[in-house]
């Protein structure tokens, strides 16, 4: 797309490690930019960094745990600038904006991914919006390894054993359950950065979208996420994002404590397994915490409520 020019991406600091791997492994620099407390990316700051770095060829945005952010005035940016965006739609896959408007339109290219919201082990859909780029689609070519049907059966053991383990009570088989769990997710993972990609969608995956009943799950976890947060409302408890919109379709519920240690193990012990994004989502630069003082409280204070259907 841009021959033998240098190229720069851009990308907020708060970015999972799959985001800026595949950049990294390329050699491509990357440049970080602040988001604000809307989780919105800060557009002052970008447009500041953009004059400062020509050689930004492409952009990427995140709808954070499946809350949509408007990126519209983003898009202007980047289409002023000749800058491509990309739209992070991974944690957000059925979620519409204020408009009632299904996300992942706006960027050049959107992604999503599958089992962040379904019981699936493998799967993503992407979404070229830019007719420039529809030649790309042509040229994906997809292969099968070793490691890719290892990384399916091994997603699909831990969901059965998730599913068992969330009708546990705290005790020591849910102990075991639960370490059990995550060593196989660990293991998912080693596989997953080792396959080829990419990688085509498994026939497990493709049999279980064929039998979901895809209203029913919006549906129930539109209820649950209502539940959770009418109760913390009846115990004031505030929310990192205050005020919850049915067109949302959260991966979880996020929050913020002071004592986050102490918060997740008092939960872990009334059977509620809370996530945080913190060991494969760090790279804040070093010397930067000032600059990027709201995500590097984030990094260490959030966690996610689940939301069980």
């Amino acid at each position: 797309l841009w021959g033998n020019e240098e190229i720069k991406v851009m990308m907020p600091v708060f970015v999972a490690e799959g985001i800026i791997a595949p950049f990294r492994k390329k050699g491509i620099q990357v440049v970080f930019y602040k988001i604000k407390s809307d989780l919105a990316p800060d557009l002052n700051d970008m447009i500041d960094k953009i004059s400062q770095t020509p050689d930004i060829k492409c952009i990427i945005a995140l709808h954070y745990f499946g809350v949509p952010v408007n990126l519209n005035p983003l898009k202007s940016i980047c289409t002023k600038n000749n800058i491509l965006l990309f739209e992070d739609c991974v944690h957000a896959l059925f979620s519409r904006n204020a408009n009632g408007e299904y996300i992942g339109k706006v960027g050049d290219i959107s992604f999503f991914s599958f089992p962040k919201i379904l019981p699936v082990p493998d799967g993503a859909i992407f979404f070229i919006n830019h007719p420039r780029l529809y030649c790309l689609a042509k040229n994906i070519r997809y292969k099968r390894c070793v490691y890719g049907k290892l990384m399916v059966w091994t997603h699909l053991i831990f969901l059965l054993i998730k599913k068992v383990e969330v009708k546990l009570n705290y005790s020591m088989a849910y102990k075991a359950m639960n370490a059990a769990s995550k060593a196989i997710y660990g293991y998912y993972y080693f596989l997953l950065n080792r396959m080829i990609k990419p990688q085509p969608m498994s026939k497990q995956t493709n049999t279980i979208l064929k039998n979901i009943d895809y209203e029913k799950i919006i549906a129930i976890r539109v209820k649950k996420t209502n539940e959770i947060y009418s109760a913390m409302k009846l115990w004031k408890i505030k929310s990192l994002v205050k005020n919850y919109d049915e067109k949302w379709l959260l991966t979880g519920v996020p929050m913020v404590s002071k004592n986050r240690q102490k918060t997740v193990k008092l939960l872990r012990k009334k059977n509620v397994e809370c996530l945080v994004y913190s060991k494969h989502w760090n790279f804040m630069p070093i010397d930067e915490g000032d600059e990027y003082c709201f995500e590097d409280e984030l990094l260490n204070t959030h966690f996610l409520l689940p939301i069980h259907e």
